[in-house]
């Protein structure tokens, strides 16, 4: 079922101070004895207002020049079921089961409030899929291929993802690895990672 996406608003483009922040921002992997910061800031502004990642985890932080923290991002082990994402993949259950762990989750994305800059969340979604490449071989012993995500309607447009080459939308049907509440339906976003993750989403080999 494709998700009927709202309006977009006009598009609003960045002062010279907000496009500095653009040109600075970095990412980076969240460094010891940070954790506790990065959780209770997701706990405490993020709309779940819960910090639980499970599987093969990567937790990100975008600092400004100065190193000042502008912006949190989780990443998680695939959804083990989503009817969407497995019907665009065309992959059979078989392949499914081979090929879960080469698909990861944005599972958290937090700008922090007092950050207002146009176009940021896309500009940071894109240093992420740079990072993923380097990092989650290094980390957890294996490429990722497809980034999936889940956009609430009722809270937010999805356009960064889109923005951000995310390729597919459709309503989330499937099983998490948790579920500590319920939650409404939300559209599933995926995106290829890179154009090995393109073949492998298509059907070629498995990395």
């Amino acid at each position: 079922m494709v998700m009927a996406m709202k309006s977009h608003p006009e598009r609003v483009f960045p002062n010279d101070q907000q496009q500095a922040l653009l040109d600075s921002a970095r990412l980076r992997l969240l460094e010891e004895g940070e954790l506790l910061r990065w959780n209770e800031l997701i706990e405490r502004e993020h709309y779940l207002h819960d910090a639980t990642l499970v599987g093969e985890i990567l937790r990100y932080v975008a600092v400004d020049e100065q190193g000042e923290w502008i912006a949190l991002l989780g990443y998680s082990s695939a959804s083990l079921h989503l009817r969407a994402r497995d019907q665009w993949l065309g992959w059979t259950a078989e392949q499914c089961k081979r090929r879960r762990h080469l698909i990861t989750q944005n599972s958290r994305f937090l700008i922090l409030p007092h950050i207002r800059c146009p176009n940021l969340a896309s500009r940071l979604l894109k240093l992420a899929g740079q990072r993923l490449e380097e990092d989650f071989p290094r980390v957890h012993g294996h490429p990722v291929v497809l980034v999936e995500t889940f956009v609430d309607p009722d809270h937010h447009l999805g356009a960064c993802y889109q923005a951000a080459a995310g390729p597919h939308r459709g309503m989330g049907s499937g099983r998490t690895r948790l579920l500590p509440k319920a939650r409404p339906p939300e559209g599933a976003v995926g995106a290829a990672a890179s154009p090995a993750g393109r073949r492998v989403a298509a059907g070629g080999a498995d990395a």
